[in-house]
């Protein structure tokens, strides 16, 4: 078998080495430059031919140079004939589509027992264009409601629930001016906003979470979904979905409204599932009522938007209302939530200046944070409901009650109170209400440390933390520990201050002695080698703040004294878990001072502006990050000297319905290397036994941790396809697996490697408790100029990020 293999790679190797192609590629999309998915890419007069993918990019590979016709088409476009001559490896030809609705308006079905609903949303598809160019430019004052309900369902039914308990919610209100320029300008400016609870899992408290917009070809819900969903009102979605009348009324004003079911037809992932109503002879959408595809949900279980449309002129209807409602379960306790949106004063091509859109998309002044009922009274759309009335009024009643000094020093009494809970297993605190001042001790059972580097250790941990009523922030933290086995007092005592929130300036300084590692970030099986560990007293000064919108600037010192740790004395029994020598290295103290300066750079970063933080949204650009570390010899006895420049591009971009894929690549090199200790080498990792890293810091396959001096090139990149390709197989599509692939590649001239991994692998989100986590295996396999190391299998294992709406990777 292995032979038969081999000859097969032979062979496949020859040809590949005698057979080359030329490559004709680009991207479809219609006239308002939106892709066009599933359009078909033919050469004319030939039997080659593609489709393109959800983006609309397509790629067709030819045998022979020449000219060549290319011919475009799609349903609901008018064909394009384009004529090239391919003379290189590679062309790039994009088409650009014109919509053929007036040949589709004039389409009459007259079978009375068909069911209609294609040709209607045909209808509507062919008038959606004049839509999104008449809103294109608009402006609205918007007022949200956004509310959850937490219920806790315990094993035994509690003896007496008779017992009258408040409402359980999370409730906030907004209101805002929208402002919104084609394609992707946006602007918000609250004016108004009121929280009580708990407002981490309320959905949509800003436009920018998602853009419900049916009359394009793909949704994007970013805070909802890392994955667009496929509108059922577009010529890719005649493909996807089925529609079926489910019944024809007449409305309050005598119009005939048809109720079409809105349901997947094709094996996809990204397909909703519900119904809407449509307007006959005008075709306007009167309503929509759409379950979004459960298989990308992040945070819920079930996520329903209904949309309800009215006429602002005599011939444009908009949505005035939005509904969002979802839940969610996790063990025995359940979330609802819901979701209103009211919009009015829609203004059409309001006069603005282009200076008004920037990077600052929404903005939210501190005024807005102090509005009394008579405002909300005013402003709010919809009246509260028994069970919202109870809980403002015991919400407000409540803040009123933990306001006044009575409560807070008895708030205070409880938490400073010394018990024998808080000084062994949770921690005794301290709080001083009047000054912000808080203090923490660790318990007792964090105390003892029996397997550490040199045996057995007591430790303890202090904090101190002082919060100002700008939201800036003092603390200082002492670390001390004792080793039984040696008798060394060791500890790290840490000062941290941020002097602003909005550019989340700070400085931190630390000194003290411990134990540190040689790579701190190595493989686990090499952090169990006393090998890897030394002796530090050192300090430290760091200084981090954003200079402009995107463009962070840090500046850090150093100063260490280090020594080796081979006279200690170590547990022998643990030595015997090695099958080699677990002895420390062996070298004389020295003295080491350096300087470090970072940039790191993201062009057109969006944000959100809040009176006292900024919300970073992203870009369209990677990040650019430049670092300089230089060792400093002759002060303080310094005996390092030499200077290390990084350079590194990283980016995540989404690809519609296809997945999403994170790349970064990074370049290093030593100008100086006079004088350059262990510590301060460049090392490349190996990878983990068993474990699946990240595969945007680290190599999977690799065999051996080894330091590069010289120039390197070092390049990850993944792909999630978040189930974009077993949800078109029926079976595997219940299973809701998730793929993902990706490839690792390292170049290092001075150690003569070349280095290529690719990965492979099934991920399932699971729920625990309120956590989710997302398991998996993955296959990895690698080639290397050197020390090949074929397969393997590995396991993964994420958790989600409720704040910062994401995975780890």
């Amino acid at each position: 078998m292995r032979a038969l293999l081999l000859l097969l790679l032979i062979l496949c190797c020859t040809f590949s080495a005698y057979a080359r192609y030329y490559v004709v590629k680009g991207q479809v999309t219609d006239n308002r430059l939106q892709p066009i998915p599933f359009a078909t890419v033919v050469v004319k007069d030939t039997k080659w031919g593609t489709r393109t993918d959800m983006d609309g990019h397509y790629e067709i590979a030819l045998m022979a140079q020449g000219e060549y016709t290319l011919v475009a088409s799609a349903m609901g476009y008018k064909s394009m004939v384009q004529k090239i001559a391919l003379f290189a490896d590679t062309l790039e030809q994009h088409f650009l589509l014109d919509d053929a609705s007036k040949s589709i308006k004039e389409v009459e079905v007259k079978a009375k027992k068909v069911d209609r609903s294609e040709e209607i949303i045909r209808m509507v598809i062919a008038q959606k264009e004049a839509w999104l160019s008449a809103t294109n430019d608009y402006s609205a004052s918007l007022y949200i409601k956004a509310v959850q309900e937490n219920i806790f369902t315990p094993k035994k039914k509690p003896q007496n629930d008779t017992v009258v308990k408040p409402p359980n919610l999370n409730m906030a209100e907004i209101k805002m001016e929208r402002y919104f320029r084609a394609p992707d300008k946006l602007k918000e400016i609250r004016t108004g906003y009121q929280a009580r609870g708990n407002t981490f899992g309320l959905f949509f408290l800003t436009t920018t979470d998602a853009d419900f917009n049916f009359y394009r070809n793909l949704v994007k819900a970013p805070a909802l979904s890392e994955t667009p969903a496929l509108s059922p009102f577009s010529y890719s979605g005649l493909m996807g979905y089925r529609y079926k009348m489910q019944k024809i009324y007449n409305d309050s004003a005598g119009r005939k409204v048809y109720q079409i079911k809105v349901s997947p037809g094709a094996l996809s992932n990204a397909l909703c599932t519900g119904y809407v109503e449509v307007y006959d002879s005008t075709w306007k959408v009167k309503y929509i009522d759409l379950e979004w595809p459960a298989f990308h949900l992040s945070e819920y279980d079930k996520f329903t938007i209904r949309q309800w449309f009215e006429p602002i002129t005599d011939s444009l209807w908009f949505p005035v209302r939005q509904e969002y409602i979802y839940q969610a379960k996790a063990g025995r306790t359940s979330q609802s939530g819901r979701t209103a949106v009211y919009y009015s004063d829609i203004k059409l091509k309001p006069e603005l200046s282009n200076r008004f859109f920037n990077n600052e998309v929404s903005v939210t002044s501190k005024e807005a944070y102090e509005r009394d009922s008579s405002f909300w009274k005013k402003e709010r759309k919809e009246p509260l409901t028994q069970k919202e009335i109870a809980f403002i009024h015991f919400n407000d009643s409540m803040k009123v009650l933990r306001q006044s000094k009575p409560y807070l020093d008895s708030i205070d009494k409880a938490f400073n109170k010394i018990t024998p809970l808080k000084i062994g297993l949770t921690g005794q605190g301290y709080y001083k209400r009047s000054q912000e001042l808080r203090v923490n001790f660790a318990p007792l059972v964090t105390t003892f440390i029996p397997f550490y580097i040199g045996g057995a250790r007591l430790a303890t941990f202090i904090n101190i933390e002082k919060t100002f009523p700008n939201k800036k922030q003092v603390s200082f933290s002492i670390a001390p520990s004792y080793g039984l086995r040696n008798n060394d007092l060791k500890g790290t005592v840490t000062a941290f201050g941020m002097y602003n929130t909005f550019s989340r300036a700070f400085f931190r300084a630390t000194v003290g002695r411990d134990f540190a590692a040689v790579f701190a970030g190595d493989s686990y099986i090499n952090m169990l080698r006393r090998t890897n560990y030394y002796e530090n007293t050192r300090f430290e000064l760091v200084h981090s703040i954003e200079i402009l919108n995107g463009l962070r600037f840090n500046l850090e010192a150093e100063f260490a004294n280090r020594r080796s740790i081979s006279n200690y004395n170590f547990n022998k029994t643990f030595d015997s878990l090695f099958n080699q020598p677990n002895q420390p290295a062996d070298f004389k103290p020295y003295n080491a001072l350096y300087g470090k300066v970072s940039f790191s750079y993201t062009p057109f970063q969006k944000y959100i502006r809040q009176p006292l933080e900024k919300v970073i949204l992203g870009s369209k650009w990677p990040t650019f990050t430049l670092s300089y570390r230089k060792g400093i010899p002759g002060i303080f006895n310094s005996t390092i000297d030499f200077d290390y420049m990084q350079f590194s591009i990283e980016k995540e971009f989404k690809l519609g319905l296809v997945g999403i894929s994170q790349f970064k690549v990074s370049s290093g090199k030593f100008f100086n290397t006079r004088k350059l200790e262990l510590v301060d080498y460049k090392f490349m990792r190996r990878g983990d036994p068993y474990i699946f890293d990240n595969p945007l810091n680290y190599y999977q396959a690799l065999d051996s941790t080894f330091p590069v001096f010289e120039p390197y090139f070092e390049g990850h990149y993944l792909h999630k396809f978040n189930g974009a390709i077993l949800n078109k197989i029926p079976f595997l599509k219940q299973l809701k697996l998730m793929e993902i692939a990706g490839a690792g590649l390292l170049y290092v001239p001075e150690n003569n490697l070349q280095y290529v991994e690719g990965f492979v692998g099934l991920e399932k989100i699971i729920r625990l408790w309120e956590a989710r986590y997302k398991i998996g295996v993955v296959f990895v396999t690698s080639y290397a100029n050197r020390n090949p190391n074929p397969f393997q299998f590995k396991i993964t294992l994420d958790m989600y990020d409720i704040r910062r709406n994401s995975w780890s990777y």
